[in-house]
């Protein structure tokens, strides 16, 4: 094990939710909840393409992308840290996944594969 020490006594992400060496679980959690919305939310949000339309759909993951980025700016606990890891993730797989759909729907016939490709 390693013993960290910090150089100053300023706060930083890292201080606050004890994010150091003795507590590499609670990093790795926080870099997997993205992975974990966008699973989620591609579940979720693949039925809403059909439901509402996807340009709706991207237009309100942006919403909750920008939300999030604020409020994450804002954190105070790592909870709400992690639920805004998560609804940042749900939202940039729905967001990604809509606009390859509107590219392909949008787009002619001769040129959609072109664009598909170049869209992944």
């Amino acid at each position: 094990d390693y013993l960290w020490v910090p150089l100053s006594n300023r706060s930083s992400f890292i201080l606050d939710f004890n994010l150091a060496c003795a507590s590499s679980l609670s990093r790795d959690v926080a870099a997997a909840m993205p992975m974990v919305g966008g699973l989620i939310g591609l579940f979720a949000g693949s039925p809403l393409f059909d439901l509402v339309g996807p340009r709706r759909v991207v237009l309100c993951t942006e919403a909750l992308l920008v939300l999030s980025a604020l409020a994450g700016a804002f954190c105070h606990s790592y909870p709400f840290f992690l639920a805004l890891r998560f609804l940042q993730g749900a939202g940039v797989f729905v967001n990604v996944n809509g606009c390859y759909v509107l590219v392909v729907h949008y787009i002619p016939a001769r040129y959609r594969a072109l664009m598909s490709g170049i869209c992944l």
